[in-house]
């Protein structure tokens, strides 16, 4: 096989050898290179275009997903319109008009050619692409078509050199321009071939920016848009103008100059080292470098090498150590490679003495040089050999010493040589860390400096630290003072003490928080740019310095800092990029058999690019199989794919995933209707969309999922106006019962999310044409009702339904409808017709047929049934069929195992037992439930049933106990919102209250009760009040008997009259002792024996005891 050397003698490109292997470029690898891998080599520009055209004729047999050619995809040299952000440079060459005037035509074409050709040469040095030439002037992009991590420095860069270059232009006259730069999203491509005279229109207010920039900057002035001074950090020397207002551009915009370059010795502190968040998670790395620190100081050379992917802390944790380095300090030494510089012999060697020796703008060399002798350590001929060598190296004249014949060969290796020995002699004052940043941009010649340097340093107090990123292939791992250190990305907690740090503990959303960790996946300068973005998105309100964080984010945009970085490693992609976009729509895992779908090509060519994008670090195996299933490296990778993507584009792509997720993959269709409605929804398809968000919401509800439920739902709702006439009503409706029966579930029925989506159902029901949805629709205003409360509308409505169900003649409808009806029935007292539908809905109760009703109404309806007939029963003194009942509502809601099922039939069954004196078995259910309510992060049923437990400590005689459990349960449920079964509740705490002396206030309460019953229609709550209303006055010695004995008389017969035999036996009960301590025997007899009778062959209770012994001779 023909080698590399070999090869690129051919092309007469044999100078780029050593370069493409100490990069580790081979035969093999050649065909994957990109254009930008090339320049980030080094390679001229004219010698990468002959280099892409000999790897294109190449027939290595390695055909990749890189070279692929597939008529969906780009092919070489196109230009699909997208979306990225890009920075743009605006140049306009001053006095034009006057040299236009003043100069013959033919040298103004000539000057104008220089102009042009000099402002070109300077854009593509730093990867730039000049867009248009405008006459006098010119609009450059950096970001387009290849995207670097640092365009907007390198468009401050070409700026200045624009200026010195174009000054340098000889004429008689030195030539000026002014230069306007900005940043920020565009559309751009699908235009133009490749010529800048045809223009390569971006599209957005971008380039408008940056052109009034120009028009208002000064001769040889470069000014800056904000969003491109933020991404500067400390680069460069900036003055800010203060805001301008700028034509066309509404708001004022803040302006700044650029001056020079920064002082910075890195890139980290040029960009990251203020306000830097805590260092976390890298204790154990950090007391390794502290140990071999040590060793250095004692003369032990140790070399680190610390790798990891960009942002996740390489140059942070270098930093950090040169703080925590106690004395004696050491001599630093900071190389610093450059992106710019590859093709640049020993840049960050020569960056490092001009820093060192404080070169200055506008030094003279001869000063230069005095500053170079002063710096360096050198003595006696030791300096006479060196000065030169570096001298030559910085350019400066080398006339005050004797001149050296060497070799180029020679001085290389002298050079090098007197560099390492820099490093070494700098130990004799104190031991030297040296830290060499981005060595994957280090240029050849660097490498073979620092292979000098580690061999030197071996027995000298010298510890050297090198940052790379994981493609750099190192060649050093023979070396024995050598030590790798690989860095892990941050867990949860570490990741969200950063995130605490920046919103500087005040409140934020959990969700928003989860979102941020989640899409930043360990990588703190994901985490911290993220977390900014949310913080100064946020706005302060309050009081003193309080700041919230309103609502939860549903996406993060990705910040600006990152934009640039994310879309390079997309850039570098080539033609598979679209790949990784159609991928990126699927979402941030994705199986290759759906991938398959979408993509036309072949599954050999698919595979093939799938496993070129998981080499080059952009996806990586989520499972090995035929179905192999991937995910994106970062979520914030996914995210640049997907929105480089125009918008139209994604559309298409979401739709083609919706119908292949349907059509190809039914059983992920059937399972997951929330992920094809996410498709057709992002596709804009929202006929398609809401019909399957509503399939997603009922699913989720029938199996206790109700945050998923609510989820779909609104979502469903925030598109459901822009469906079809036809069916929008029908739709909206659906969703918003779903939604609000789930709302109950989890709040429970007197959840004000709920009242608010039923609110408008009722106004909607004349256009309803869907005869279910019109039948949800009735349960839905009958549940409001309930909980309004308004118990005479609520049975209004469900007798509305039990006529619908049976107009059409739908028998599950009726099932459902009867056990709607029987028990709102129960409530406005009509107990025999409550009792005899409920009694309908539970012997015709099937499983399969009835249980999907719990997606309206919460729980199972028959357990409904069973808990209300237990109500029912106890009410009417059926007490054996009332625990009967209670029994089966909980045995039936365990045997479904439907957790809010459960929750009430327990919650209910507590009353029965409660009531009748069963105060053992009542604590247990009442325990039962709150437990399971707490576990199920459902707390509805948690005041009910310690408002139970509190009527069965009532009714043992511990009054102190159940007045404290009632009042809890009473304070929990109005937390809640709670209105209805008012009467109940304050009727049982005014009876606790007055059996502990507390009269006026049980009075109180007891009159609130009945006045909440005349309310609400609650008719059966009634004579309870009024039966607490007596035994207060009763018991209370400052009140006259009569009185006590008036409002009980009301309550017998109010309870006679709606037929609660419980309350009838205990109002009795109370007023035949009253009657019997006043001598009056014959008329308590009147009063008691009735009820008695009726309750001869009842089970015995406490309650049923007393009336007999009151009764018996």
């Amino acid at each position: 096989m023909e080698t590399l050397s070999t090869w690129l003698g051919k092309l007469g490109l044999d100078r780029y050898v050593q370069s493409f292997e100490v990069h580790g470029v081979d035969m093999q690898s050649l065909p994957l290179l990109a254009e930008s891998d090339l320049a980030a080599l080094g390679v001229l520009l004219g010698h990468r275009k002959l280099l892409l055209r000999a790897i294109a004729a190449l027939d290595t047999g390695t055909s990749t997903g890189r070279s692929l050619r597939v008529d969906s995809l780009a092919s070489e040299g196109s230009s699909v319109a997208e979306r990225r952000q890009i920075t743009v440079l605006f140049c306009d060459l001053v006095g034009s008009t006057e040299m236009a005037n003043n100069l013959d035509p033919e040298v103004l074409r000539d000057l104008m050619h220089a102009y042009q050709k000099v402002c070109g040469g300077v854009i593509e040095q730093y990867a730039g692409h000049v867009a248009q030439y405008l006459g006098d002037g010119l609009m450059a992009y950096f970001g387009w078509p290849q995207a670097h991590e640092d365009d907007a420095e390198r468009a401050v860069h070409a700026a200045r050199e624009i200026v010195s270059a174009v000054g340098s232009i000889p004429v008689s006259k030195r030539l000026q321009v002014r230069i306007g730069i900005a940043t920020g999203p565009v559309v751009i491509g699908g235009t133009g071939t490749g010529d800048a005279s045809v223009p390569k229109a971006a599209v957005g207010p971008t380039p408008n920016l940056a052109a009034r920039l120009q028009g208002l900057a000064d001769a040889d002035q470069i000014l800056v848009a904000p969003d491109t001074r933020h991404l500067l950090g400390q680069t460069f020397e900036l003055v800010d103008l203060g805001p301008r207002m700028l034509k066309g551009i509404a708001a004022p915009v803040q302006v700044s100059r650029v001056l020079d370059v920064g002082r910075a010795e890195g890139r980290f502190e040029a960009t990251r080292a203020s306000g830097l968040t805590p260092f976390v998670g890298r204790d154990r790395e950090l007391e390794k470098l502290l140990v071999l620190w040590k060793r250095a100081r004692a003369g032990e050379g140790q070399v680190v090498l610390i790798s990891g992917e960009p942002g996740i802390g390489k140059s942070r944790i270098a930093h950090v150590l040169q703080q925590r380095i106690e004395s004696p300090q050491p001599t630093r030494i900071r190389l610093q490679c450059s992106s710019y510089h590859v093709g640049s012999a020993l840049y960050p060697f020569i960056a490092h003495l001009e820093r060192a020796a404080g070169f200055e703008r506008g030094d003279p060399p001869e000063i230069k040089l005095d500053k170079l002798e002063s710096v360096l350590v050198l003595e006696g001929e030791q300096k006479a050999a060196a000065i030169p060598l570096f001298a030559s190296l910085l350019s400066l004249p080398i006339e005050r010493y004797p001149p050296r014949v060497l070799s180029p060969q020679r001085q290389k290796e002298a050079t090098m040589a007197a560099l390492a020995d820099q490093v070494v002699r700098a130990t004799v004052r104190q031991p030297v860390l040296m830290i060499v940043e981005d060595l994957h941009w280090a240029d050849p010649s660097t490498i073979e400096a620092l292979n000098v340097v580690l061999e030197r340093i071996r027995d000298a107090a010298v510890m050297m630290i090198m940052t790379y990123r994981p493609e750099f292939s190192v060649s050093w791992s023979h070396i024995g003072h050598l030590t790798t250190l690989a860095l892990d990305r941050l867990s949860h907690e570490e990741g969200k003490s950063i995130v605490e740090h920046l919103t500087a503990g005040k409140d934020l959303p959990s969700g928003v928080l989860a979102q941020i960790i989640s899409r930043a996946d360990g990588v703190p300068l994901f985490i911290e740019e993220l977390a900014k973005t949310v913080v100064e998105a946020s706005l302060p309100h309050g009081a003193q310095d309080q700041r919230v964080f309103d609502g939860v984010l549903v996406h993060l945009d990705i910040p600006a800092t990152l934009r640039d970085s994310l879309a390079s490693k997309l850039d570098r992609l080539g033609q598979i990029k679209e790949i990784a976009q159609i991928a990126a729509c699927i979402g941030r895992e994705f199986a290759t058999p759906l991938l398959a779908a979408i993509v036309p090509m072949s599954d050999d060519q698919l595979q093939r690019a799938l496993v070129q994008l998981a080499e080059d670090q952009m996806i990586k195996f989520q499972s090995c199989s035929p179905d192999a299933t991937y995910s994106f490296i970062h979520a914030l990778v996914q995210d640049a794919a997907y929105e480089s993507l125009l918008k139209s584009r994604r559309q298409i792509v979401h739709g083609q995933i919706a119908r292949a997720l349907e059509s190809q993959f039914p059983d992920i269709g059937r399972s997951q209707p929330e992920l094809v409605a996410l498709h057709f929804t992002k596709a804009g398809l929202t006929d398609e969309a809401v019909p399957r968000w509503l399939s997603a919401a009922r699913l989720a509800s029938l199996a206790s999922r109700h945050r998923e439920a609510i989820g779909h739902v609104y979502a469903g709702l925030a598109i459901v106006n822009q469906c079809g006439p036809d069916q929008r009503v029908n739709f909206e409706v659906a969703l918003r019962l779903i939604g609000g029966v789930c709302h109950f579930a989890l709040a429970g029925f007197a959840s004000e999310a709920a009242m608010k989506l039923f609110e408008p159902v009722e106004s909607m029901l004349d256009e309803v044409t869907d005869l279910q949805v019109l039948c949800n629709a009735l349960s839905a205003i009958g549940f409001n009702a309930t909980n309004e409360p308004d118990y005479r509308k609520a049975v209004a409505a469900y007798e509305r339904l039990e006529a619908v169900a049976q107009q059409c003649g739908d028998e599950d409808l009726l099932v459902f409808a009867r056990s709607c009806l029987g028990t709102s029935l129960y409530h406005v007292a009509q107990l025999d017709r409550a009792r005899q539908l409920l009694q309908f809905v539970v012997s015709h109760y099937e499983e399969r047929r009835h249980l999907p009703f719990i997606y309206l109404t919460g729980a199972d309806i028959k357990t409904y049934a069973s808990a209300w007939l237990g109500m029912i029963c106890t009410a009417a003194g059926d007490f054996a069929m009332a625990l009967t009942y209670a029994r089966m509502g909980v045995a039936h809601a365990k045997e479904i195992s439907h957790p809010f099922s459960v929750s009430l039939a327990l919650a209910v069954a507590v009353l029965p037992f409660a009531e009748t004196a069963h105060d053992q078995e009542a604590s247990r259910l009442a325990s039962e439930c709150v437990e399971l309510c707490r576990a199920q992060s459902a707390p509805f049923f948690v005041g009910w049933a310690t408002v139970f437990e509190g009527v069965a400590c009532y009714q043992r005689g511990d009054h102190v106990r159940a007045a404290d459990l009632i009042e809890q349960g009473m304070a929990y449920l109005r937390a809640m919102g709670v209105r209805s079964s008012e009467g109940y509740l304050r009727a049982w705490r005014a009876m606790a209250l007055a059996q502990m002396s507390r009269f006026d206030e049980a009075r109180r309460e007891a009159g609130e009760g009945r006045a909440a019953c005349q309310r609400s229609g609650e008719a059966i709550e009634l004579p309870l009040a009024t039966y607490a209303r007596g035994l207060v006055d009763l018991l209370d010695p400052d009140v006259e008997a009569e009185e006590a004995a008036s409002w009980l008389q009301n309550a017998v017969m109010e309870a006679r009259a709606c037929g609660h035999r419980l309350v009838e036996l205990r109002a009795s009960t109370r007023l035949a002792q009253l009657l019997i301590s006043r001598g009056r025997i014959d008329d308590a007899r009147e009063v008691l024996a009735p009820v008695c009778q009726f309750f001869a062959d009842s089970m015995e209770t406490g309650d049923v005891r007393q009336a007999r012994e009151v009764l018996a001779p």
